[in-house]
């Protein structure tokens, strides 16, 4: 159970990381955790984040969660100080949605699934 909170921490982490590296002002989280899944949407108020951006974020985030590589690279996102930290990201979460609603609000949602153990 730890063990999947810090990983759930790591993705924020890094969402948030995506935001301020791109200079988004007016920030905000939301986690919903229920039985089933974990949903984390983030918004942030972004300039000059056009459709290439855009559609570049959305090729890294597409949900391809792989729990074998999950485990060989989990610890790595949000602790290298490398540009594709979101690709890995990729692999930990199992579907994403990312808008940009008037233009200048980036709002990325990340769907994790919770696996059953047994």
């Amino acid at each position: 159970m730890y063990k999947e909170k810090v990983r759930i921490n790591k993705i924020i982490n890094e969402l948030l990381s995506f935001l301020l590296k791109e200079n988004a002002t007016s920030i905000h989280i939301n986690i919903n955790d229920s039985d089933n899944e974990v949903k984390i949407t983030i918004l942030g108020n972004v300039k000059d984040f056009n459709k290439d951006k855009l559609n570049k974020l959305k090729r890294k985030l597409i949900g391809s969660r792989s729990e074998g590589i999950e485990e060989l690279f989990w610890e790595l996102v949000g602790d290298m100080n490398i540009n594709d930290e979101l690709n890995l990201l990729g692999t930990m979460i199992d579907e994403s949605s990312i808008d940009l609603i008037n233009s200048k609000c980036l709002k990325i949602c990340v769907l994790r699934k919770k696996l059953k153990k047994g």
